[in-house]
């Protein structure tokens, strides 16, 4: 354990060295071909650096800082929200009330990913796909592929994420996953344009629960198994028992130390004012002793 913190704080002292050089260096330059050069080693470092970590507990890590992020951002919202004129992005906008796929992907689940991918993926597709298309088909066309196009980049983003946690050749069920749900997004949005009316809508209880299923579904069909059949979780749970066992240990040890140093100061202290004082510690002046002539 000692030598995966060593790898980790290796780790994290790279990750926070390229972020500088990207921000303090890489940002002053023109955008072009230089830039994209500068950055190609951090990109490289990066593809690189989870294999630094054998521990799934610490591959883990983003997973834990992310949480942890959601917890202090809703913490804060609350008084954030008083303050008149600020207005602050949502992490999460309780996907379980999702009506429909379209709905749990677009404006429930993951909202800054979403934001990232929509200004990364799906508008840069719009705007080529337009000029491959053409202007006849665009309107109908062009929105679709963009939305596959994102779905299928997520994919690939988690295969790599897959890949880094488990060690083995990737199987593609993940991004296998994201192709279905972009493919069932697209067939749900043709639906709603073409066949479904306010009249054929169905009640939001059913369409909450036809989601939901549809989603668990998936999941446990194509996004989970990767991660059981290599033992990611078992592996997680054992590091993670690790973890409390040592964080136990050095509390119990530093309780410990300070009940002793408290026994022993009142021991001190016990005996300090228990034993018997000298005349001259009373405040006395001790007495004369008369000489005796012979």
């Amino acid at each position: 354990m000692d030598g995966e913190i060593k790898s980790f704080i290796k780790v994290w002292s790279m990750a926070i060295s390229s972020l500088c050089y990207c921000y303090y260096i890489v940002a002053r330059m023109p955008k072009g071909v230089l830039r994209f050069l500068s950055l190609l080693p951090v990109l490289c470092l990066f593809l690189t650096i989870p294999f630094s970590l054998q521990s799934c507990y610490l591959g883990l890590y983003q997973c834990h800082s992310y949480l942890a992020i959601e917890i202090i951002l809703t913490l804060a919202a609350s008084p954030a929200r008083l303050i008149p004129g600020l207005r602050l992005e949502q992490q999460f906008n309780e996907p379980y009330l999702a009506t429909s796929l379209q709905d749990f992907w677009g404006r429930r689940w993951n909202l800054v990913t979403v934001s990232i991918l929509h200004s990364t993926v799906y508008k840069p597709v719009c705007h080529w796909s337009q000029h491959i298309i053409g202007s006849r088909w665009a309107a109908d066309l062009v929105p679709l592929l963009a939305v596959f196009m994102t779905f299928l980049v997520s994919g690939l983003m988690h295969e790599v994420l897959f890949y880094y946690l488990t060690r083995v050749p990737p199987t593609f069920e993940v991004t296998s996953f994201f192709i279905v749900q972009g493919i069932c997004v697209i067939i749900e949005v043709v639906f709603k344009r073409k066949v479904i009316t306010d009249r054929w809508r169905l009640h939001r209880a059913i369409s909450r629960t036809l989601t939901i299923g549809f989603l668990v579904g998936t999941s446990v069909w194509l996004f989970l198994p990767q991660l059981l059949r290599n033992g990611v979780f078992d592996k997680a749970i054992r590091e993670h028992s690790i973890v409390v066992q040592e964080w136990s240990s050095i509390i119990n040890r530093s309780f410990h130390v300070s009940s002793s140093y408290s026994l022993d100061k009142w021991k001190r202290h016990h005996i300090e004012v228990t034993r018997p004082t000298s005349n001259f510690e009373r405040g006395r002046k001790p007495k004369k002793k008369k000489k005796v002539k012979l």
